[in-house]
């Protein structure tokens, strides 16, 4: 016996949904523009940091919150 529990979904604001897709696309855009490879060997999770540090205050100087 099948039983299916349906959860109603929840519809974002447009206000949301355009901040949603704001972050989204400046992330996007922002790690295709920040990959490369390093030019020190250094281990993943201090690169890894670093740039999550990084775009985090370029998100934040375009009005984007780290939230």
């Amino acid at each position: 016996m099948d039983i299916k529990l349906e959860q109603p979904v929840a519809e974002a604001s447009p206000e949301a949904d355009m901040l949603v897709n704001k972050t989204a696309r400046f992330v996007e855009e922002w790690i295709n523009e920040h990959k490369a490879e390093p030019r020190v060997p250094m281990p993943t999770e201090i690169v890894a940091a670093e740039l999550a540090d990084q775009c985090i205050a370029d998100a934040e100087s375009q009005g984007i919150e780290p939230e």
